[in-house]
């Protein structure tokens, strides 16, 4: 993102702060997808988020990392979502000893399964089978885990960042993520007999 656009929204420039949501719109809708899971009322979350944080943006401090705010606001979007439907996955993060230290930061399976060129008929078909089977492994995960795996997997953020968006400790992101990541690969070979992992 050009570091223009963000010195123009600081300085109260509304096409600015449009051009900022219009970039991110399409990463917050499927971050907020991923996160709800197989619900009815996804759009209406999607909707509720960015509609939140186009007017919430008076309060955002323009030091800080607009994204990291953009999915804070749309991970609480969706505990408020699955807190009225009754959801208790919502409840605050406990702390939890880490047990992930060696992962570090390569981007997920799911984005390592979706790249790359395919060459052949058959090899596109298995790769949207794997894509199908990832996504649905997700979707198996309890919401806290389910939203610090989408956040780390599929935005790129740091643990810090996941952190300051859950409103928890470094600690409880690396566990969380570890305990989704083998829950993950366990999904993987339920919803994909056969596969082989590492």
């Amino acid at each position: 993102m050009d570091d223009r656009i963000y010195e123009r929204a600081r300085s109260g420039d509304k096409s600015a702060v449009n051009e900022l949501f219009e970039a991110y719109a399409d990463t917050a809708a499927k971050m907020a997808k991923q996160i709800a899971g197989a619900r009815q009322d996804v759009e209406d979350i999607v909707q509720e988020a960015l509609l939140r944080a186009f007017r919430s943006i008076g309060s955002f401090r323009w030091d800080s990392s607009f994204p990291t705010w953009l999915y804070r606001i749309i991970a609480n979007v969706c505990c408020d979502f699955a807190r009225k439907s009754a959801a208790s996955e919502c409840a605050s993060l406990d702390a939890m000893h880490a047990d992930d230290e060696g992962a570090t930061g390569a981007p997920g399976a799911s984005r390592a399964v979706a790249s790359g060129a395919v060459a052949q008929p058959e090899e596109e078909a298995i790769r949207a089978e794997q894509r199908e089977a990832i996504e649905r492994a997700v979707a198996a995960l309890p919401y806290l885990d389910r939203a610090v795996f989408v956040m780390r997997e599929m935005g790129s953020l740091s643990y810090r960042d996941i952190a300051d968006a859950m409103g928890c400790s470094i600690e409880s992101v690396r566990s969380r993520l570890a305990r989704a990541r083998r829950q993950v690969r366990i999904n993987i070979r339920v919803f994909l007999p056969g596969v082989v992992q590492s």
